[in-house]
C-alpha cells in the first residue's frame, strides 16, 4: 500500500521532468549501474538486436538513457521508500522500470517493460503523450474557439480521430496493460531460459576444464600443422598487381581491387621490388602490406 506523504504535492510537480533534473531537485544521487542485473539485461537483449553482447556496454548505454528518460510516477511507500516510474527511450523501444530508492540506494521494483516505437512517434515517450494531449487541447480550442463557446467543441471521438491522423497512436488503459503484460511475460519467460541454458554451459564448461588443460599442448600442435605458408616470386617485369593476384590465389585476401587499392593508398604499389616474399595463413592486411614493403 502507498502512505500520504508531505511531499506529495512536490512529487506531482515533478512528473513529466527528465531524471536527471527530478533526482537533482529531491537531493537523490544518480542510478547506479548495478540496478541492471544480468537477468535485467537479457530481456533487454532478448528485445533489442542492436544491445551490445557485452554487460559492461549495454548497461553504461542504459544508464545514459535512462537518466533522459522523464519521471512519470513518484510515490512514497508504506515503508518509507521512495518509487519512481521513469519512461525512456532506447535502440527505438519505448521503455519503462519502476526504481525504489531507500538510504541512498537504488533497486528496481520487477522487470522492465518495453514496446517497439511507432516510427511516426515522438523520439521520448513522455514527450510523445504530452504533444498528444497539447494537440488535443489545441483541437479542442481551435474547433470551440475557446473556453468560453462549447456549442461547437470538438468531441472525445472526432479528437482522437483528428491524433490519429497526425499519424499518433491512442490507447485505452486496457490496451496498455495487455501490451505491457506481453511484453513482460514474454520477455522475463525468454530470460529464463536463456539464463538456464547459460548456467547449464557455465557447469559443463567447469566439468571439462581438466581435461582442457591436458589437450593445450596438442591444440598447439595442431594449429601448428594447420599453419600454411607460401613463398612468392617476383620476377623483373612483375607488377604489384601479381603479387596481388598471387594473394587472393592463396585465400589471404578476399577482394583484389579493394586491396590494389590499399596498397595504392599506402604508396606501396610502385615500390614493390624484384624477390621472394613468404606468406603465411595466419598474417594479416596489414602484416601482408608491411611484408611487401621495402626495407
Amino acid at each position: 500500500m502507498n502512505a500520504v506523504h508531505a511531499n506529495d504535492r512536490l512529487f506531482q510537480q515533478l512528473i513529466g521532468k527528465k531524471l536527471r533534473k527530478v533526482l537533482k531537485e529531491l537531493g537523490f544521487p544518480e542510478v547506479s549501474p548495478d540496478v541492471f542485473d544480468s537477468e535485467t539485461i537479457l530481456i533487454f537483449q532478448q528485445h533489442m538486436a542492436k544491445m551490445p553482447t557485452s554487460h559492461q556496454m549495454a548497461v553504461q548505454q542504459l544508464v545514459r538513457s535512462l537518466h533522459k528518460g522523464r519521471v512519470t510516477a513518484i510515490q512514497t511507500l508504506e515503508d518509507g521508500q521512495t518509487q519512481l516510474t521513469v519512461d525512456f527511450v532506447h535502440l527505438g523501444y519505448l521503455c519503462s522500470v519502476q526504481l525504489v530508492h531507500w538510504h541512498e540506494n537504488w533497486d528496481m521494483k520487477g522487470p522492465p517493460t518495453m514496446v517497439k516505437a511507432p516510427k511516426r512517434t515522438a523520439p521520448v515517450l513522455a514527450t510523445t503523450a504530452v504533444f498528444a494531449v497539447l494537440l488535443l487541447g489545441s483541437a479542442w480550442m481551435w474547433s470551440s474557439g475557446g473556453f468560453g463557446a462549447r456549442s461547437n467543441a470538438m468531441s472525445v471521438k472526432d479528437a482522437i480521430q483528428y491524433i490519429e491522423a497526425e499519424g499518433y497512436i491512442v490507447m485505452t488503459p486496457e490496451e496498455k496493460n495487455e501490451m505491457v503484460t506481453a511484453a513482460e511475460e514474454n520477455g522475463y519467460e525468454k530470460a529464463r531460459q536463456k539464463l538456464a541454458k547459460q548456467e547449464e554451459t557455465d557447469e559443463s564448461g567447469e566439468d571439462s576444464h581438466t581435461e582442457g588443460d591436458k589437450g593445450q599442448d596438442s591444440s598447439a600442435d595442431d594449429e601448428k600443422e594447420k599453419k600454411k605458408e607460401w613463398t612468392f616470386t617476383m620476377k623483373e617485369g612483375m607488377t604489384s598487381k601479381d603479387v596481388v593476384s598471387a594473394l587472393k590465389e592463396y585465400g589471404l585476401i578476399e577482394d583484389e581491387l579493394a586491396f590494389a587499392q590499399k596498397l595504392e593508398d599506402a604508396g606501396i604499389a610502385t615500390k614493390v621490388r624484384p624477390g621472394k616474399y613468404t606468406f603465411t595463413s595466419d598474417m594479416s592486411e596489414k602484416e601482408i602490406m608491411q611484408a611487401l614493403e621495402p626495407k
